[in-house]
């Protein structure tokens, strides 16, 4: 299996572990489950998928942009590819979000949007939904889209550059978002979910996409270790009652999921 193979694995697992914690969720919420005894596992650690995916985005994006880097066409020819894979079947899944809460009323627990805040949805603006203070499209499920659309959009400017400079570029931008993000509380909604420090990891997994375009590698066993060593770091935070939550989740969970991909 081919490194990129292994990511591919990885993907997989990822995706895998954020819909095993839904689907948790899910459960411990349905009538009845309170007469049962339901006891969820590893659901602590299920949301490192999301963190996983972030990582992985900022590598692929890398790595399947190098011949793009320098040319004045890159930028709509990668946002080209990038709306083809993305909002068609994000778009049918709110459509469908929207169409279900408009034809069964009371069948989802979630309020019906506004004719405002279904556009925002489809074009990835976040908003503050009504009564509930979650920054999540009509379609909650994707709210990762809206911060991956963030990082597809600046990327795409930086293709202009070389790929050191588009990586430093982005790295600077992003942690400006992020060291702006505390001064931002009166801000639009939209400047203080992309200053959220979870940004960060798309610039993890870019240099670390950057390393291997520039033919850096690990020799087996180091990688082998460090992937070890990010599970246990994993696992030891989820025993001691560690919070993933703003600045931290960089740190809990963005560094041990960059071990694991540069690992793999």
């Amino acid at each position: 299996m081919s490194r990129l193979g292994s990511l591919q694995m990885l993907r997989a697992c990822a995706a895998l572990m954020v819909v095993f914690g839904h689907l948790q969720h899910e459960a411990k919420t349905m009538p009845g489950a309170a007469a049962h005894d339901f006891s969820p596992i590893f659901l602590e650690l299920s949301g490192v998928g999301v963190d996983l995916f972030f990582v992985i985005s900022g590598f692929i994006m890398i790595v399947a942009s190098r011949k793009l880097f320098g040319n004045w066409r890159a930028p709509v020819e990668f946002m080209s590819r990038r709306i083809a894979r993305i909002v068609p079947l994000y778009w049918l899944m709110t459509t469908i979000f929207v169409a279900t809460m408009l034809l069964l009323p009371g069948a989802l627990k979630t309020a019906l949007p506004s004719l405002g805040e279904i556009l925002k949805s489809y074009l990835f603006i976040p908003y503050e939904q009504a009564g509930t203070g979650l920054w999540q499209p009509a379609y909650k499920l994707g709210w990762t889209l809206n911060y991956e659309m963030f990082f597809y959009v600046i990327f795409s400017f930086c293709l202009f550059l070389s790929p050191q400079a588009a990586v430093a570029t982005v790295a600077t931008l992003f942690s400006a978002f992020v060291l702006a993000g505390p001064f931002l509380t009166e801000a639009p909604v939209m400047l203080r979910y992309w200053s959220d420090p979870i940004i960060l990891e798309f610039v993890f997994g870019a240099v670390i996409g950057l390393a291997y375009i520039e033919g850096r590698r690990l020799e087996a066993v180091p990688a082998m270790l460090m992937v070890a060593i990010a599970l246990l770091l994993l696992q030891s935070g989820a025993w001691m009652g560690f919070e993933p939550l703003g600045a931290t989740r960089p740190l809990i969970w963005g560094v041990p999921a960059a071990m694991i991909v540069a690992g793999m």
